[in-house]
C-alpha cells in the first residue's frame, strides 16, 4: 500500500498451496501434501456423487418398470376362464416372469451401486431405503408371478385332462354305438 491508499486486491497475488505454506507455517511439503489431500478428497466425493446420481436414476427406472409389472401381476384373469383363455393368460405370465428373470441383472447392478456406496461411506438413508425397498418389491413381484403361472398350469392341465376324457368317452360310446347296431342288425331289427 501507498500513502494511505487502500487495496481493494482480494487476490493480492495468485497464491497457490506454496503460498499457504507461509501463512499457515507449514513446511512446504506438509502444504502440498495438504492440497494434494483435498484435491484427492474432492475427487473421491465427486465420484461418490456421480455414483448416488447414477445409482438413483437406476432406482427410479426400475421402480417405473416394477410399478407397470405390479400392474401386470395384480390383474390375472384366473376364475371362470376357458382352456384358451387359461393358456393365453399362462402365455402373459409367463413372459412377464421371462421379464423378471431379465431385469435380475438390473437389481445386480443398483446393488452392486449400493454396496459401493456403502464402502465408501457416501450411502444416504432415502437412497438406502429406496434400494432396499427395490429389491422387497421385485422379490415379491418374483413370487407372486411364479404362483399365479403355477395356479394357471394348474388350470390349463386340468382343462386338458377333461379333454382327454371327454375323447376317450365320445370314442367308448361310438363303439357302443356301432356294436348296438350291430346286435340290432343281426338280431333282425328287433329290439331286445
Amino acid at each position: 500500500m501507498q500513502g494511505g491508499a487502500v487495496n481493494f486486491d482480494l487476490f493480492p497475488a495468485k497464491r497457490g498451496c506454496h503460498g499457504w505454506s507461509s501463512e499457515l507455517r507449514m513446511p512446504v511439503n506438509a502444504a502440498s501434501n495438504f492440497c494434494t489431500v483435498t484435491v484427492e478428497k474432492r475427487i473421491r466425493e465427486e465420484e461418490a456423487w456421480a455414483l448416488q446420481k447414477s445409482l438413483q436414476d437406476g432406482v427410479f427406472r426400475f421402480q417405473d418398470w416394477l410399478q407397470a409389472a405390479e400392474a401386470v401381476a395384480a390383474s390375472p384373469r384366473t376364475s371362470q376362464v376357458t382352456c384358451a383363455g387359461s393358456k393365453k393368460e399362462l402365455q402373459r405370465f409367463r413372459a412377464l416372469q421371462k421379464d423378471i428373470s431379465e431385469k435380475v441383472w438390473s437389481l445386480e447392478s443398483l446393488n452392486r451401486q449400493y454396496r459401493q456406496l456403502v464402502w465408501m461411506g457416501s450411502m444416504g438413508p432415502r437412497l438406502k431405503s429406496s434400494v432396499q425397498e427395490v429389491n422387497w418389491r421385485w422379490e415379491e413381484l418374483r413370487s407372486r408371478a411364479a404362483a399365479v403361472s403355477r395356479r394357471l398350469q394348474h388350470f390349463v392341465n386340468q382343462w386338458e385332462e377333461f379333454g382327454l376324457k371327454k375323447e376317450t368317452i365320445q370314442v367308448r360310446l361310438m363303439e357302443l354305438d356301432l356294436r348296438l347296431t350291430e346286435v340290432q342288425h343281426f338280431s333282425g331289427g328287433t329290439s331286445l
